[in-house]
């Protein structure tokens, strides 16, 4: 097994733990520091999308956040909120920007198809 585990470290297969762990919560207070660290003026409206992004991915972990799921919150914010597609574009470009940042920090494994 060592010497399997010491392959997959060499190729560039080997995956850190704490990238399977990792749920949104923690990649929404990366984004959130960011947001802070660049001294950016759009951090309320920033909390804004992350209230609604909350009510559909709180507590989750980052590997269940697919493509079908981005199809299925679309569509939910649409037709339940009635919100306008700009408003559901600035969340979507907000998970994205999570999900960059996650890569960045080796938090996560993959950035999920995003439609925005």
């Amino acid at each position: 097994m060592l010497k399997e585990r010491i392959g997959e470290v060499a190729g560039d297969k080997w995956t850190p733990p704490q990238a399977n762990k990792t749920t949104f919560d923690e990649l929404a207070q990366l984004l959130v520091d960011d947001y802070k660290a660049n001294g950016l003026r759009s951090l309320d409206r920033l909390e804004d999308s992350l209230t609604h992004l909350r009510l559909a991915f709180a507590g989750q972990k980052t590997q269940t956040i697919e493509a079908d799921r981005m199809t299925a919150y679309i569509a939910r914010r649409q037709t339940e909120d009635h919100a306008a597609a700009g408003t559901i574009n600035r969340e979507l470009a907000a998970l994205k920007r999570m999900f960059r940042l996650g890569l960045r920090a080796k938090k996560v494994l993959a950035l999920p198809y995003i439609g925005c």
